[in-house]
């Protein structure tokens, strides 16, 4: 178990560079629920984001967008596509409807 102080209850967020293309955005307490994770991978023609938390509104959001996706239609991992407006929305069809509503 990593006791570092990102990784203690109380930690604020941060950006981890894991490359030259690829960071983490690790959420508040170590992204731990209901702040969570995102990944942000860019290449030559565009930057995709995996499961905008709720973290990066704590954040400055990561710029040049072009995809988001969606592993999956938990609040945490949602909450953070308005941020995105004109990026391409990816999301398994069985998670469509949690998605688009809250009955969903």
């Amino acid at each position: 178990m990593t006791t570092d102080a990102h990784h203690s209850p109380g930690a604020a967020p941060y950006v981890r560079d894991l490359g030259p293309h690829t960071s983490v955005y690790v959420g508040a307490d170590g992204g731990r629920y209901p702040a969570g994770n995102s990944l942000v991978v860019r290449g030559r023609d565009g930057a995709l984001i995996v499961d905008p938390s709720t973290s990066l509104h704590l954040l400055p959001a990561p710029e040049g967008i072009t995809h988001v996706l969606l592993t999956h239609a938990h609040e945490d991992h949602v909450a953070g596509v308005h941020l995105f407006p004109d990026a391409a929305v990816h999301v398994h069809h069985d998670d469509l409807l949690g998605v688009r509503s809250l009955d969903g």
